[in-house]
């Protein structure tokens, strides 16, 4: 058999690049130490769509752009995924506490793991959903009650110790929302109920609301770009996306939304007024022509702001 040959894009030392840009109309000069903080592929070719005037033979135009430009437009991503991530981590927080305790009032809190209090009825898939979140949820448990106790999680240990059972309480605490979605999707309809009562929502609009969370979380964990996030995962069509006349249900804007759902009035009107905050700033750092991109790729209505108080 043939070996093929492998095929890789050439490495450019950061001058290299500095004046290729240069060579692309981009405004850079020659003693720009931008590479040495950030990444090439991640600042430029993220954000390229917004400062591109053209591509004429796979080569792009920047005329009128500024490497600044880029950085500016890192910065803005940066500010909105920190705060949005630091409102899914109270929402996480926040939920799981709920979800535990509706689950402990149902099924107590010792041999609460087996398949009859969850939804096992009707589908072999389900039962093997069932027993996917069992084989998670004892490795969870079997990792943090093992003999190296400096590794285990401290609650573990002195729920084994003193009472030889790991409550779900204290189960939750290893969970991640991801994790958590599957959890609640998988409880008994009644459990499900009760649960989403708390937020005046459907028990399988909550489920999807857990799930669509869980990936903008690994996002912004991992530094990925928000600010034009296409999710795998779409909103149920709800009352803010008819309002807003918009049905694509998986961009920023449906990240606002899904926020709006599991947080009080409150915090969401604070991280509208956030966000507005980092928008307008970001306007007075590039070009207006960007700017406007920029919201469409946010998709973004004229009124989003709106949100806050409908």
């Amino acid at each position: 058999m043939t070996k093929k040959n492998h095929i890789s894009k050439p490495f450019k030392k950061r001058k290299a690049l500095v004046k290729l840009l240069a060579g692309r109309k981009l405004k850079i000069c020659r003693s720009d130490k931008t590479f040495k903080k950030y990444s090439y592929y991640y600042l430029i070719n993220g954000y390229s769509k917004i400062f591109v005037q053209n591509i004429s033979s796979g080569i792009p135009d920047y005329t009128g752009a500024s490497i600044n430009d880029f950085v500016k437009m890192d910065d803005f991503d940066f500010e909105i995924r920190t705060r949005i991530l630091k409102e899914i981590l109270n929402i996480e927080n926040r939920i799981k506490n709920h979800i535990f305790y509706v689950f402990a009032c149902f099924h107590g809190d010792q041999d609460y793991l087996i398949p009859s209090n969850f939804d096992t009825y009707g589908s072999i898939t389900k039962q093997r959903n069932i027993y996917i979140l069992f084989s998670k949820l004892n490795n969870k448990i079997a990792q943090n009650c093992n003999n190296n106790k400096d590794r285990n999680n401290p609650a573990f240990v002195h729920y084994i110790e003193k009472y030889k059972n790991i409550p779900p309480w204290v189960l939750k605490l290893e969970l991640t929302i991801g994790e958590l979605s599957k959890f609640y999707s998988n409880l008994q309809s009644p459990v499900r109920q009760t649960i989403s009562k708390e937020y005046s929502i459907q028990e399988n609009h909550l489920s999807t609301l857990l799930y669509f969370l869980a990936q903008v979380r690994n996002k912004c964990a991992h530094n990925e770009r928000i600010y034009d996030s296409i999710l795998i995962t779409k909103l149920k069509k709800n009352e803010y996306h008819d309002h807003f006349n918009d049905y694509k249900r998986n961009n920023f804007f449906s990240i606002m939304v899904a926020l709006k759902f599991l947080m009080s009035k409150k915090e969401y009107c604070s991280l509208v007024d956030y966000v507005n905050s980092e928008l307008n700033i970001l306007k007075g750092n590039i070009d207006r022509t960007y700017y406007n991109k920029v919201k469409q790729f946010m998709g973004l209505p004229s009124n989003w702001k709106e949100l806050a108080t409908i």
